[in-house]
């Protein structure tokens, strides 16, 4: 089945079904046999460098394609499905990936950048749902960055300049209306402060929201507070750094926001030792 749709706001998009897989929302001219290969390749990956994220489940990888219709690099994200879940999709509900073509499209128009999908999920059969885009040249995630990649920032002026301008970034999604509900600095990637002005996006938007007016402040703490979720010694640098860049030359923003933002992060690692055990993020022990 392959079948040409128009999306929500004028994109035009394909209907691929890949046998065993279920259905996938897809750019025009990608079939079942393109999809089908990259989700193979997915499977196969066993190279440390290439598996960017296993945990709770879900699996991210980089992989290199010399199709026609899909050549250049990848990524292909898997996350299990629960079973109340699936029984939802059997029902005929649709994965949460359905809607990533329209929501990548939403969020160009407010100038916000994220990848581009290649394929995604529609309706999924199996205990997995697939998100396949295209790979960021030169971005890592912001964590990486600041801590946890093989060569995280060492330079203390690159440091506070790659937050600074994630904070100014991200008052920019949030005076547009943009509700990213686990805005944690896994789900941004930014281009290296050495190459000069960054570049932010955007990732795992599936939780996406875009609001009608610039968002209150309960949320706008929460997602600081998320993205300065960090190892305990990175505390004072990092609310340094993205607080400035967030408040701008406004000192008052920043003392309320640094306080509320402070009680906000405590109880997010509150709750994480209570369900883990661990109370800083470098603390967790992902997936074997």
């Amino acid at each position: 089945m392959r079948d040409s749709l128009p999306g929500g706001r004028g994109t035009v998009i394909a209907r691929v079904l890949v046998p065993g897989r279920g259905v996938f929302a897809a750019r025009p001219g990608v079939g079942a046999g393109a999809i089908a290969s990259l989700l193979e390749s997915h499977r196969l990956e066993t190279d440390p460098a290439r598996v960017l994220k296993r945990n709770r489940g879900t699996v991210v990888t980089r992989v290199s394609s010399s199709i026609p219709e899909a050549p250049g690099e990848w990524v292909v994200k898997e996350t299990p499905i629960p079973w109340r879940r699936r029984l939802y999709h059997r029902a005929g509900g649709t994965s949460r990936f359905a809607g990533e073509f329209e929501r990548v499209e939403m969020l160009a128009a407010l100038g916000i950048e994220a990848p581009r999908p290649l394929a995604a999920s529609s309706r999924p059969a199996g205990r997995s749902e697939f998100l396949i885009t295209e790979l960021i040249s030169g971005a890592r995630p912001l964590r990486d960055l600041l801590w946890m990649g093989t060569e995280p920032l060492d330079d203390p002026d690159l440091r506070r300049s790659l937050l600074e301008g994630a904070g100014a970034w991200l008052r920019g999604l949030h005076e547009a209306g943009v509700w990213q509900r686990d805005m944690k600095a896994g789900n941004v990637l930014a281009t290296h402060p050495k190459e000069g002005s960054e570049r932010f996006f955007l990732i795992d938007i599936d939780g996406v929201r875009i609001l009608r007016g610039p968002l209150g402040e309960s949320r706008r703490v929460r997602n600081l507070a998320q993205i300065l979720d960090l190892p305990r010694r990175l505390d004072e640098e990092a609310a340094t750094g993205l607080l400035a860049g967030y408040a701008g030359g406004d000192a008052s923003l920043r003392e309320r926001l640094r306080s509320l933002a402070s009680l906000a992060l405590e109880a997010r690692r509150r709750e994480r030792q209570g369900r883990t055990g661990a109370r800083h993020v470098d603390e967790e022990v992902a997936d074997a």
